[in-house]
């Protein structure tokens, strides 16, 4: 007759390494649906309510505890709510496409990208670009008289100010030769300056001093000024040029956020923002390169992690005299299954051996290597619940 067993509870989960009859009295073979307490114990998963009834694109969902965002029918979109607690979907954009949207919240301005368009949702369902064009040429600048420039050469370059004060990148500066005059002083006109788009508010006007290197701040002029005439350069200017060979940031795939920057994977490039300026990156020095496509990013407070390829990287120390990068995992993650783990300085991921949870200072632990084996997945998703 058979013996009876009693069963206190399944502690230790899930395991599909060990064979059948090998398996603890304390280890479940399978569990679907179904949510295992501190005590061993299994309840079943909590059910779910309808809210908004629509065609949600897959690959296309974000949310944070006040804000939806979705792609359906190739439009984006904003869950909203209100008063009444009626649920509907506000249009931000229309098509952008079917691809995989990649999402990152900064100050409650969404930031976005499929790896082929870009944009900001701003906190009232604005669409707005990201990052501000750069002027195509610098204007046409030509030395004159009457002014209070001494002799000698100048170099003058222009950038875009939009609507929320971003400022655009620039490119090499032109140069002006004041000649000698009996009274030594002259002036620089500017014309022809390059057309503006349809969001920016200002073009800003940069001169160096006398035989100079760094340019600073003359004045913010109107789009479509005729011409403008620089007749000196302050002595106490302090506004200087910092975003000249810079551009708007490129499309990616994944996005991440980490010390005063934006991360933005691109194929097997890492690009980030410059610090503080989430709408202007150098694109001479704001990258990292990897042998393979990356697919997760996800960042805690000491630094970023990276699965490229057949490896899990670590990068620490960015901006500091320290910066390092090393391999911690012989083996990369599924593309588009990070997370970030509230209340807590950690992310997670699920790896090609399972969900791998990663801490400060490129300290991680699989939590799921010694028990389950899993299936090479491509793509996926995961998120965080407590219960």
């Amino acid at each position: 007759m058979p013996s009876e067993a009693k069963f206190e509870g399944w502690l230790q989960g899930v395991n599909d390494i060990l064979r059948a009859d090998e398996l603890p009295a304390d280890t479940l073979r399978r569990s679907v649906n179904y949510v295992i307490t501190d005590t061993g114990k299994i309840q079943r998963r909590r059910g779910s309510a309808k809210v908004y009834n629509g065609s949600i694109q897959r690959d296309s969902l974000y949310s944070d505890p006040t804000r939806t965002l979705f792609v359906e029918s190739g439009h984006l979109k904003e869950l909203r709510r209100d008063i009444a607690g009626a649920y509907s979907a506000a249009l931000v954009r229309l098509d952008v496409g079917t691809s995989p949207m990649a999402y990152v919240n900064i100050n409650n301005s969404i930031h976005y990208s499929n790896g082929i368009i870009t944009g900001i949702v701003g906190p009232d369902c604005e669409d707005w670009k990201w990052g501000v064009s750069s002027p195509g040429t610098q204007p046409n600048a030509e030395a004159g008289g009457s002014g209070d420039l001494a002799a000698g050469t100048y170099q003058v370059a222009i950038t875009f100010i939009n609507e929320r004060r971003e400022e655009s990148g620039t490119g090499l500066a032109v140069v002006v030769a004041i000649p000698e005059s009996s009274d030594g002083v002259g002036s620089i006109t500017l014309t022809d300056f390059p057309p503006a788009p349809s969001d920016v508010q200002f073009i800003r006007i940069y001169i160096s001093h006398v035989n100079g290197e760094g340019l600073y701040r003359v004045t913010d002029v109107l789009p479509g000024l005729p011409l403008y005439r620089i007749n000196q350069v302050s002595n106490t200017a302090t506004f200087r040029l910092e975003t000249q060979f810079g551009m708007e940031p490129p499309p990616g795939r994944l996005l991440e956020y980490h010390n005063g920057r934006v991360y933005i994977a691109n194929g097997s490039v890492l690009w980030c923002t410059q610090p503080l300026r989430y709408g202007l990156t150098k694109p001479a020095m704001d990258f990292f390169q990897f042998p393979d496509v990356i697919d997760v990013l996800k960042a805690v407070d000491s630094g970023i992690y990276v699965c490229s390829g057949d490896k899990t990287y670590y990068i620490e120390g960015i901006d500091t005299a320290n910066l390092g990068q090393d391999v911690i995992l012989p083996y990369g993650g599924v593309y588009d299954t990070g997370i970030r783990i509230p209340n807590y300085d950690a992310v997670a991921w699920f790896s090609h051996r399972g969900i791998v949870m990663g801490g400060e200072g490129g300290r991680v632990t699989n939590i799921m290597d010694d028990r389950v084996a899993v299936a090479q997945y491509k793509r996926g998703t995961m998120f965080w619940r407590e219960h």
